[in-house]
């Protein structure tokens, strides 16, 4: 068990977390007065030895994120020795951007309703990702009358990760089947009233094309969550003809209609624009490339294009490639993501699943490409799939 003294504030005031680039101020609310019932060097020396013997790390840090106390799993977990913990803030023990949610969102919670659970990676003495599951708790110091925090750690091995993701996967895919089921309920009655109106406007009106563009629009959606349905239902893939041209255009005709603030371009050199694999996991891919660069853009401002030409990748010592590339001119990806961006859950944004870009490359490995997200000059992102071609003996 490693204690570090640490002089403490004798008034409480915001507890302010440090680190090159954020600064996270939180407010504590006021604290109430306890009287321990028996000794505190009793009940400090039975609480140590509990603690120290427990196989998952356990750690107490003040109000200003220092280390007091970290237990012998602790250190070992971290690979830190007693003389290099003194000074050790609670930013120091997590890789970007884990450390944001953890100072923000996680700490914040703690602190509003007692407590805050999740996955999130630790940073080990050597800067190496340790990946865990954490609980942070928000409690009183008896000490000073001030609060604390106290993290619980416990390391996950590969197959708890792979269990992780398949279960939250699996909750994803159950929601995603009622949201399907209620999309389809709305999107109905839309296209059977279209359709009524369409009987009582005169034909060649503008009141009858923007009636068309209802039911089209309507139509539109009932295929894509019928696609929507199907990915969730994790099937097996039913591999087919595909052309990527028909379903690039299909998704720019459904961002012209959500985003027209946006420039949205297509291109396709005369080529060869089909390849063997399963439509409804293809489409998903564009539609998550695509649906980036929308969010990349966020409410400003910008272009989209979409390029199909041919090309092979680097990884490939011969054959004929389709190479798909979607392009935004947005913020780019931050410094430092780069090699995070296919973990499954890991997003930059708060209400973002992380599952996008980490479903693409699976489907996309599984019909032998390739995909690649890197970041475009002088500004932006560029996401590209490299697909076989399929060969003229192909079957359809």
């Amino acid at each position: 068990m490693f204690f570090v003294k640490t002089p403490t504030p004798t008034t409480p005031k915001p507890a302010i977390f440090r680190r090159p680039s954020v600064r996270v101020e939180i407010s504590f609310p006021p604290v109430r007065q306890n009287d321990p019932s028996h000794s505190e060097l009793e009940w400090l020396s039975e609480l140590s030895e509990v603690v120290d013997s427990l196989p998952d790390l356990v750690a107490t840090f003040d109000r200003d994120g220092r280390l007091l106390m970290i237990n012998t799993a602790g250190i070992d977990l971290l690979g830190y020795s007693g003389h290099s913990l003194r000074g050790l803030l609670i930013s120091d023990l997590y890789p970007e951007p884990d450390a944001e949610r953890i100072l923000g969102d996680a700490l914040q919670q703690a602190l509003t309703q007692g407590a805050w659970a999740g996955c999130a990676a630790l940073k080990d003495a050597e800067g190496k990702r340790v990946e865990t599951y954490q609980r942070w708790v928000a409690h009183q110091l008896h000490e000073d009358k001030a609060r604390a925090f106290t993290l619980v750690a416990h390391r996950l091995s590969e197959s708890s990760a792979r269990n992780e993701v398949r279960n939250r996967r699996e909750s994803l895919a159950a929601m995603s089947m009622g949201f399907v089921h209620d999309l389809n309920n709305i999107l109905g009655p839309i296209v059977a009233y279209a359709e009524l109106a369409a009987t009582t406007i005169e034909a060649g009106t503008p009141a009858a094309r923007y009636v068309e563009q209802i039911a089209h629009a309507a139509e539109r959606g009932r295929a894509l969550s019928t696609r929507w349905a199907e990915l969730a239902r994790d099937r097996e893939p039913k591999r087919s003809l595909v052309d990527m041209a028909e379903i690039a255009r299909e998704i720019v005709g459904w961002l012209r209609v959500t985003r027209p603030d946006l420039r949205i371009e297509l291109s396709c050199d005369e080529v060869v624009t089909t390849v063997v694999g399963d439509p409804v996991q293809l489409h998903q891919v564009v539609l998550n490339l695509a649906q980036n660069g929308v969010e990349a853009l966020s409410d400003r401002a910008g272009s989209i294009k979409i390029r199909i030409d041919h090309a092979r990748p680097d990884e490939a010592t011969n054959g004929n490639y389709l190479r798909l590339e979607v392009r935004d001119d947005g913020r780019g990806i931050d410094e430092g993501i780069e090699a995070r961006i296919f973990e499954p859950f890991f997003s930059t944004r708060t209400e973002g699943s992380g599952l996008g870009l980490n479903v693409s490359r699976e489907i996309v490995r599984a019909h032998d490409g390739v995909i690649r997200v890197e970041r475009s000059e002088p500004k932006g992102t560029t996401a590209t799939v490299f697909l076989p071609v399929a060969s003229e003996d192909t079957p359809d």
